[in-house]
């Protein structure tokens, strides 16, 4: 946990002022301890016995292992596990909807994108969906409505 907590700092050139975790044992290592003062990190602990004190971040793990790490029985080699958990991460960001978010995506959120507005159907206009699977994993798929406008 101290090295990809490390990694991901150097990846976003950032570190956060203070980190929020449950009571696990990778958390309340020495190491990872060290690592935090090392930072200025401030630790703080999600509340024992509290539901929901860490819910999102709980909600994300859950989601994350029943809709990519259960799918798949046998991983090739710890390459092949680490891109499909970037697709899947990318797609859960950019392209997933939310119900938490009123349907939107974090990256909606986090960039602050204006809903747009509802498409005008009109009888006779044609309605298409199109899929596309993000990098050709069909349990990462991503759709887009198309209009074609009566003549």
């Amino acid at each position: 946990m101290t090295r990809l907590f490390a990694r991901a700092m150097l990846r976003a050139k950032a570190k956060p002022k203070h980190v929020i975790t449950d009571q696990g044992s990778q958390f309340t290592a020495a190491e990872f301890h060290r690592l935090l003062r090392r930072r200025g990190i401030r630790h703080r602990f999600g509340a024992v016995g509290k539901k929901g004190s860490i819910a999102i971040i709980e909600r994300f793990w859950r989601t994350l292992k029943t809709e990519c790490l259960d799918a798949t029985c046998v991983w090739m080699s710890e390459r092949m596990l680490v891109t499909n958990l970037a697709s899947y991460v990318a797609w859960h960001r950019l392209h997933r909807p939310h119900q938490g978010l009123g349907g939107r995506t974090p990256h909606d959120v986090s960039a602050k994108v204006r809903r747009t507005k509802p498409l005008k159907i009109n009888a006779g206009d044609v309605l298409r969906v199109v899929r596309r699977d993000l990098d050709g994993d069909r349990r990462l798929p991503v759709y887009t409505l198309r209009v074609r406008k009566a003549a």
